[in-house]
């Protein structure tokens, strides 16, 4: 590996680069699982320490300790289970950056230019595409690239969450509001400058869109019980999973909300439309299951690709 570039290294992997997290958040990275492919073709499984350097209390740099696993004197936890207990990868996925879209079909590489430098601009973003096209890793590489980066990254998928309870999660309660109700801050606030993620957009219930759109316009909220606004500062990115279009025409999304939160549209092609990039995707997720299962495939024949 010598000479790689440090992403490239390793290959793509599911979690974050534990060396760019300790030189982001300047903590230690302990006992972190992952794995390279030599210039020859052999899989190593490493476990590795992360350690920030600094001088006169300013982060310099970062060096790490790797040992593979077959030189451990005890059988390594799983992956996911060493990244619960890392306070620093507290939200793992936060790490998401440009460098780990993968594709270079001439959709994709516009849809990820117009990201970025959305991502330098306070606007709302709002991300279109079909399910698995990639709208979350879209939002978090926006996040990670803002000057947001080093605050909260909040996401909620609005179609998970009943109606009646997807108020008081976005705003926040106040004890006695309703029944069991307590002194709770919504997402707005817990985002403390960072960036909210309203994941499925369209399947929001039209009669809460007034009240979030009220909120954005007046950079206030208030919640459910409670006769006080509050400010908020965040910036907004959504997403829907069909064309602004098709979401206005079929009354899932009001226009006045749709014209507050696509200040920047960006469309992320589906698959079929983006072929050139299947062979780089192929080998990401055979990288990915590799490292999961323990495997060593070296990659598909030119048979399968065709196909």
């Amino acid at each position: 590996v010598l000479g790689k570039d440090l992403i490239n290294a390793y290959g793509p992997e599911p979690l974050p680069s534990p060396m760019l997290t300790c030189l982001h958040t300047g903590k230690p990275i302990l006992s972190f699982a992952l794995s390279y492919t030599t210039v020859r073709g052999r899989y190593i499984s490493v476990e590795q320490d992360s350690y920030p350097l600094r001088r006169n209390g300013k982060i310099t740099g970062a060096i790490a300790f790797v040992r593979k696993f077959s030189q451990l004197s005890v059988t390594p936890p799983p992956v996911v289970s060493m990244v619960s207990t890392i306070d620093a990868l507290r939200d793992a996925e936060s790490s998401v950056n440009f460098a780990n879209l993968v594709g270079a079909s001439p959709a994709f590489a516009q849809a990820a230019q117009i990201a970025r430098k959305s991502a330098l601009t306070p606007s709302p973003v709002l991300l279109c595409g079909a399910t698995g096209t990639g709208k979350e890793l879209f939002a978090r590489s926006i996040h990670s690239a803002s000057p947001r980066k080093d605050k909260p990254f909040i996401g909620i998928n609005c179609s998970a969450i009943p109606a009646n309870l997807l108020e008081a999660v976005l705003f926040g309660t106040v004890k006695g509001a309703f029944t069991d109700a307590q002194d709770r801050d919504g997402l707005f606030i817990e985002a403390k400058g960072g960036t909210v993620f309203l994941d499925e957009l369209d399947s929001m219930p039209v009669s809460l869109q007034p009240k979030l759109l009220r909120a954005l316009q007046e950079k206030k909220i208030q919640r459910i019980g409670s006769s006080w606004e509050e400010k908020i500062d965040v910036k907004i990115i959504s997403s829907i999973g069909s064309s602004p279009e098709e979401a206005l025409a079929g009354g899932k999304l009001r226009a006045d909300l749709f014209y507050r939160l696509g200040v920047v549209v960006i469309h992320i092609p589906p698959l079929k439309d983006r072929k050139d990039d299947l062979e780089a995707l192929c080998m990401y997720f055979i990288l990915k299951h590799n490292s999961k299962l323990g495997k060593n495939i070296q990659g598909i024949s030119p048979e399968v690709l065709a196909i």
